[in-house]
């Protein structure tokens, strides 16, 4: 054999070695990796499944079976439910839009004015009467100089 030929011997012959170890490791891994799998504390050894989640859920209590327990969540949902309640209770009626509709087109005036036509309106009451009282005592003065 020439010089060429016997290294391409040795050459196969080193890479079949290396083929057959890490053919070797490769099996000793996936036993390690199963190993190592079912010490997880996501996996049943049981059943050799992941398991699934909560038999019942956290907030409730062990000792309690049928109460749980107050979370900030629960609270704030009853909180909002109470008054969306409220508010509901509170509007009943639906909004009548003709009723938002002002019927004249002055009635933004009318209120304006309003208080000081109230204020007018004293004022006059209380000079009629002063002009009645008036009247009235002239003619009690009149009525004694004729008797």
């Amino acid at each position: 054999m020439s010089s060429l030929e016997s290294q391409s011997e040795s050459r196969k012959a080193r890479l079949a070695q290396l083929r057959n170890l890490k053919n070797k490791k490769d099996s000793s891994n996936q036993n390690d990796n199963v190993q190592s799998i079912l010490s997880g504390r996501n996996f049943d050894t049981e059943s050799r499944a992941p398991k699934l989640g909560f038999s019942n859920p956290p907030t409730m209590e062990i000792s309690d079976g049928a109460g749980g327990v107050e979370t900030v969540e629960l609270a704030s949902s009853k909180l909002e439910q109470e008054a969306l309640a409220d508010l509901k209770a509170k509007s009943g009626k639906q909004i009548d839009l003709e009723m938002l509709q002002p019927k004249r087109a002055n009635w933004d005036l009318k209120r304006d004015l309003e208080p000081k036509l109230q204020i007018l309106e004293d004022r006059t009451h209380n000079a009629i009467i002063q002009n009645v009282r008036e009247r009235l005592q002239k003619e009690r003065q009149a009525q004694p100089s004729e008797d």
